[in-house]
C-alpha cells in the first residue's frame, strides 16, 4: 500500500544543560522510531521540529520509506548542538494526507555529553480509528397540502458521520421503498414517498481510503399523515379516518329492511371534511367556475333567505351538483360505507354517533321540544363533534353520497371498499347523464330520531334538490388517486 505520510514531532518540555550560542558547533542525531504498531508501508514525508526555550529552532524535511517487517527506522536530526546534556519530552504525531492524523506517540530523548547516538526510541501508535455511519430525519415524512395533497417528503442529514482517519468520499442512500441513489458527496437528500408505512432506510457511507470500505447505518422511518388538514381548494377542515373494518347495517333489527343483513366491510383510509360543504365553500365553487345552478334560497330575503349565511350548510344541492363541486374541489363524495364507518367515529354498536339514546343536545332533528332546537337546518358546528372529529353525522340535512341506491346491496356487497354502481370518475362530466336514485345519509332537521340513525337509508334522484339537503367530501389517500377524482 502506498501513502505519503508527514511526520510531525511537536510540543516539547525541555531541560536543558550547557546551551549553546549561535556559533557553537552541531551534530547529526539519529532518533530511532519503533515500527511495531506501524500498518502500512510507503513512503513517508518525514518532518521534524525540535525547539526550546535558548536554543535555536531546529527542523529536518525527509522522506523516508518504511516497511512493516522492519522493527524501527531512524529520522536523521541535523544541527543538533555537539556539547552539553539535554532531555526532551516530545509529544509526536504522524499526519497522513493533510492533516489526517495516523499515529501518535509519546518519548523522551537524552542526550549526554558528546555521545549523541544513545537516543531513546520513540513508540508510536495508531490513532483510534472510527469510522460511523449515521443520519438524522430533519423533516418528518407525513402527507402534506400544497394546493391538494401530495405524497409525504422525508429530508434527511449524514452531516454527522465521520470518518477520522481518511474522511468521507460519498452516501449512498436505500429509501426501503425499492427506491435508492446513486454515491454522492452530498450528505444531505430528499424522498418522496408514495404510501403511508414503515421504511427501513438504509445509508452507506464510502470513505476515502486508499482501499476505499464503507459502513452501513439502518432506521426505520415512519411515513404517516397529519390527523387534520385544511385543504386549499375549498378551504374545508378534513378529518382523517383511519383504515379498517366495522360492521354495517343495522345491529338492532330496528331499522328498514334495506339496512340489513349487517356485513364487514374493510375501508382504506381517507380524509373526510369535518362540516357539511357550507354556503361560503359553496359560493367560492360557483364563482371559481361560473356554475349556474345556484341554490334556490340564495336569492331569497324571506326566511329562507337567512339559511344562505356563510357558516348554513349548503341546501337545494342535487346529487349532480354536489358531484361538480367535488370535482372542483379535487375530491369526491363519500361511499355509502365511507359515511357510515365515519359517522361511527371508530365506535361498535352504537344507534347514533354518540351513543345508544337520542338526543337533541346532540344533533339536530324534529320531535319534542327542548332548548335549542332548529325548525330548519343549523349552522354548522352548533352540536358536538362525533368520536372522529366530524360534525352533524346526524340531523340537520341529508348527505348525498357517492353510491346508486340498491335496496338488496347489502346481500351482495363486497367486503373492500364497496361502492353500489361503482365509483363515478370525475375525469369528465359523464356524470350528469346519470338517472339512477342515490343513497341520502344521516337525516335531516325535519325527520323523528329514527331517521337519524347511522345505518338508516334514503334515495332521491340526481337531479332533485330539496331545502333538507347537503353533503360533505372526502379525500381518499389509497383506493381511489388524486388524478383518478379528477
Amino acid at each position: 500500500m502506498k501513502a505519503i505520510i508527514t511526520l510531525l514531532i511537536i510540543g516539547l518540555t525541555v531541560f536543558l544543560w550547557g546551551c549553546g550560542d549561535d556559533t557553537e558547533e552541531t551534530t547529526s542525531v539519529e532518533i530511532p522510531i519503533l515500527l511495531k504498531n506501524v500498518r502500512e508501508e510507503g513512503m513517508y514525508a518525514v518532518n521534524v521540529t525540535i525547539t526550546s526555550t535558548g536554543m535555536k529552532p531546529i527542523r529536518t524535511e525527509q522522506d523516508l520509506a518504511i516497511q512493516t517487517d522492519r522493527d524501527k527506522v531512524y529520522v536523521t536530526v541535523d544541527e543538533v548542538p555537539r556539547e552539553g546534556d539535554w532531555s526532551v519530552n516530545i509529544n509526536m504525531r504522524l499526519v497522513l494526507n493533510d492533516r489526517i492524523v495516523v499515529y501518535q506517540g509519546h518519548s523522551q530523548l537524552l542526550f549526554s555529553g558528546r555521545d549523541r547516538a544513545n537516543v531513546s526510541p520513540i513508540t508510536v501508535k495508531a490513532v483510534i480509528h472510527r469510522f460511523v455511519a449515521t443520519f438524522e430525519v430533519t423533516s418528518e415524512a407525513r402527507l402534506t397540502e400544497v394546493g391538494y395533497l401530495e405524497n409525504g417528503h422525508i429530508i434527511v442529514d449524514a452531516g454527522e458521520s465521520k470518518d477520522t482517519l481518511y474522511g468521507i468520499s460519498s452516501v449512498r442512500w436505500d429509501w426501503g421503498d425499492g427506491e435508492q441513489t446513486e454515491y454522492s458527496p452530498d450528505l444531505t437528500a430528499k424522498h418522496t414517498y408514495i404510501e403511508v408505512g414503515n421504511y427501513l432506510v438504509t445509508l452507506t457511507v464510502k470513505n476515502n481510503a486508499p482501499v476505499p470500505k464503507s459502513t452501513v447505518y439502518q432506521k426505520v422511518v415512519q411515513v404517516s399523515v397529519q390527523q387534520q388538514i385544511r385543504f386549499e381548494t375549498d378551504g374545508a377542515v378534513m378529518h382523517l379516518i383511519p383504515a379498517g373494518e366495522f360492521e354495517m347495517g343495522d345491529h338492532f333489527g330496528e331499522g328498514q329492511s334495506d339496512e340489513r343483513p349487517v356485513h364487514t366491510v374493510y375501508l382504506d383510509v381517507f380524509y373526510m371534511d369535518e362540516t357539511e360543504v357550507t354556503n361560503a365553500m359553496y359560493r367560492a365553487f360557483v364563482e371559481a367556475t361560473g356554475y349556474s345552478n345556484i341554490p334556490f334560497h340564495w336569492n331569497k330575503a324571506d326566511d329562507l333567505g337567512r339559511l344562505s349565511k356563510p357558516h348554513y350548510p349548503v341546501i337545494y344541492v342535487s346529487w349532480h351538483d354536489a358531484m361538480a363541486y367535488a370535482k372542483w374541489a379535487g375530491k369526491r363524495l363519500p361511499t355509502e360505507a365511507e359515511w357510515e364507518y365515519a359517522a361511527r367515529g371508530g365506535q361498535v354498536g352504537r344507534r347514533y354517533p354518540w351513543g345508544n339514546e337520542a338526543s337533541h343536545a346532540k344533533a339536530n332533528y324534529s320531535g319534542e321540544v327542548e332548548p335549542d332546537i332548529w325548525y330548519w337546518p343549523a349552522p354548522v358546528k352548533r352540536f358536538p363533534q362525533n368520536d372522529y372529529g366530524l360534525y352533524d353525522m346526524a340531523g340537520n340535512v341529508w348527505e348525498w353520497c357517492m353510491d346508486e341506491y340498491d335496496r338488496d346491496f347489502y346481500t351482495t356487497s363486497p367486503r373492500n371498499n364497496p361502492v353500489a354502481g361503482g365509483l363515478i370518475p370525475l375525469t369528465d362530466n359523464d356524470f350528469r347523464a346519470l338517472t339512477a336514485h342515490r343513497v341520502w345519509r344521516g337525516g335531516a332537521w325535519d325527520g323523528g330520531s329514527t331517521s337519524i340513525t347511522v345505518s338508516n337509508r334514503s334515495k332521491s334522484a340526481p337531479n332533485s334538490r330539496f331545502l333538507k339537503t347537503g353533503f360533505r367530501c372526502v379525500f381518499p389517500l389509497k383506493s381511489q388517486s388524486l388524478e383518478e377524482a379528477r
